[in-house]
């Protein structure tokens, strides 16, 4: 082959690199993708420019992103990592080429246009430099050449079930290579340009376990009701051990990473940080906690294009042994935090914590949490106990704003759905004649016997603003209306970074994005809505909520009801406590009764403070550290 027409080679077998890629595919319309493509990579090569220069400035990536639109690779879990994330994952791995890696196997199960898969060839190729003793590879002997792309081959390999992705994947490495080609094909014109192993298909089917050195890559992020229903199908079928309840695809791509690494390997990902806290995730901590030791977490926050989604880079090494799993020290690196972060935590500390990756806690931290969890009564654990009666659930399944539905076949009313125009029970398409809003600023005169009270906002001690809700929506999940009296309302969103509750003696109903928290019946009469209320609003009970569910975060994460189950709650039982929960309680109902008045509220809420520290024990210099906090939030 002459080199000259080299690039030329690539455009004339295009139809081979088509069917070998895409002869299950026969959607004319990928294909007329494909030959988009590989056309215009043909085109770059008509320019006059040195053949470095066009490898060096042109990402081939970049001609998918132009052809694909961003919210259709998104659907797709199609999102590229940046190069930065890319020789991060590599270097803590220890993918570089001062450490023997020619002979050791690396795959991205993910690969895209080939991020990890092109910088692993040239740290691959930089290898051999330093072997060689060399600082330019086309000066060693071809067949030494060809070993070096055979096992290269053998050695580096990708997978991505998009086929157009997997051709430009394929176009890079000969970019990459071209000179190693060139100097091979000066002595040796027959030469057959191997194609490397960058497989079109869904790695979910991938069955060698205990093959590979290294899995690297940014697994697709899909919530499992956006995963197709064939690849659910398949993922139901390989017996995976972590999809339970409302998974994503990334912990599959987890899981699988581990049981293909051998014993002794590396996996790098970047993931979405919902790994570290979010119940749903808990399945996958604990197989990660109990097949790896964790070398490293490094909360990078948001790293890609439109992104709404925050990140962490997880370095694991696969380990069988129980001991050396356990002791463990974590690696934490948390990017442009102005909080002290621990530089370890062992990793056998995850079990004091349900196993959630808590990865921004310090040694004080570590303190408090845990004289907080040992010496108090969780929420769920006074809801459980027989001498208290206390109640905890949401408002009416229903948006804010209160819009909904009716449905001719079902002959009920449904909460409007987001982004769709059919009725999730039945299917039946509804049109906008069949909507309407049961949430009014004002009931009509004709129909108030219709309405009730509803809590439309509210602040922290204050509700804010009420509006009414229409009772007589047959298939609206109204629920009982003793829920709604007498209670406590906590709201999701947080208020100037602090737990948002307030307390209605009267019936109001509210929406599913407040939660009603009661005391109905106790033995202890200082123990009372009034006095948990004021618990339920201290800044202990913040900082411990923020500590434990989400202080990595930038913001405040949203207070979801399982997590109030947690909160730790301090009973009065002797008589000094008794006193203070008294002071508490009366200085609660002033805040309640109190008009905004910023400064007089800021003077009793620390009055409120300072009792709930001295009931929970909390030594002066740690009360110090958790107002400095706030301070710093």
């Amino acid at each position: 082959m002459n080199i000259n027409n080299y690039i030329e080679f690539l455009g004339k077998n295009k139809l081979e690199l088509i069917n070998h890629y895409v002869n299950s595919f026969l959607d004319k319309n990928i294909k007329n993708h494909i030959n988009e493509i590989i056309s215009n990579i043909i085109k770059i090569y008509t320019k006059h420019i040195t053949l470095e220069k066009r490898i060096e400035f042109y990402d081939l990536g970049k001609i998918y992103e132009k052809i694909i639109p961003y919210e259709k690779r998104k659907l797709s879990g199609e999102i590229y990592t940046p190069k930065s994330t890319v020789d991060y994952i590599l270097d803590k791995i220890e993918y570089i080429p001062y450490e023997s890696i020619e002979n050791k196997k690396i795959i991205d199960l993910s690969c895209g246009s080939g991020s990890f898969i092109l910088e692993a060839i040239k740290r691959y190729i930089e290898r051999y430099h330093i072997l060689y003793k060399v600082n330019d590879i086309i000066k060693l002997d071809a067949n030494i050449l060809k070993n070096i792309i055979k096992n290269l081959k053998k050695n580096i390999i990708g997978v991505d079930i998009n086929p157009i992705a997997c051709i430009i994947c394929q176009i890079n490495i000969y970019l990459i290579l071209y000179n190693i080609f060139n100097k091979i094909l000066e002595s040796e014109y027959d030469y057959c340009i191997p194609i490397f192993d960058i497989y079109n298909k869904n790695s979910l089917r991938i069955s060698k376990k205990n093959e590979y050195d290294f899995i690297v890559g940014n697994p697709p992020y899909l919530f499992i009701r956006d995963i197709p229903k064939n690849q659910r199908t398949i993922i139901k079928n390989q017996e995976f051990e972590t999809n339970i309840g409302q998974y994503d695809y990334f912990q599959i791509f987890i899981e699988l990473g581990i049981k293909l690494l051998k014993d002794k390997g590396y996996l790098g990902y970047i993931v979405p940080d919902s790994l570290l806290a979010l119940s749903n995730r808990a399945p996958i901590r604990n197989y990660v906690k109990n097949t790896t030791k964790i070398i490293e977490i490094f909360y990078t926050g948001p790293k890609f294009e439109n992104s709404v989604v925050s990140n962490i880079i997880i370095i694991f090494q696969k380990e069988k042994e129980e001991s050396m799993r356990n002791n463990n020290k974590i690696h934490i690196n948390i990017a442009n935090s102005k909080f002290e972060n621990p530089h370890k935590i062992i990793q056998t500390e995850l079990e004091n914590w349900d196993n959630q990756f808590l990865i921004h806690l310090n040694f004080k931290d570590n303190i408090i949490l845990n004289h907080l969890i040992d010496h108090f009564p969780k929420v769920k654990n006074l809801i459980e106990e027989d001498r208290f009666k206390i109640e905890l659930n949401r408002g009416v399944e229903l948006s804010k704003e209160g819009l909904v539905f009716y449905c001719n076949t079902c002959q009920k009313y449904y909460p409007l759905p987001k982004n769709k125009e059919n009725c999730r029970i039945c299917g039946e398409r509804f049109t906008e004649d069949q909507t309407e809003k049961i949430i009014l600023d004002k009931p009509p005169i004709r129909e108030i016997s219709d309405y009730k009270p509803y809590i439309y906002s509210l602040k922290r001690y204050k509700i804010k603003t009420y509006k009414y809700i229409n009772m007589k929506k047959k298939g609206i999940q109204y629920k009982n209306l003793d829920n709604y009296k007498n209670r406590i309302i906590i709201r999701q969103i947080n208020q100037n970074n602090l737990i948002c509750a307030s307390y209605d003696n009267d019936l109001s109903l509210c929406s599913q994005s407040f939660y009603n928290l009661k005391v109905i019946d106790s033995p202890i009469k200082e123990f009372d809505n009034l006095f948990l209320l004021g618990l339920i609003n201290s800044h202990l009970l913040s900082y411990f909520f923020m500590k434990s569910f989400g202080s990595y975060k930038k913001l405040f994460p949203r207070i979801l009801i399982e997590k109030i189950k947690f909160l730790p709650i301090k009973i009065p039982e002797n008589k000094n406590e008794k006193i203070k929960a008294q002071r508490i309680r009366s200085n609660v109902k002033i805040l309640l009764d109190l008009d905004d008045q910023s400064k007089q509220q800021q003077k009793i809420q620390k009055l409120i403070n300072y009792e709930i520290y001295d009931l929970y024990q909390i030594e002066n210099s740690n009360r110090e550290y958790i107002e400095q906090y706030f301070k710093m939030t």
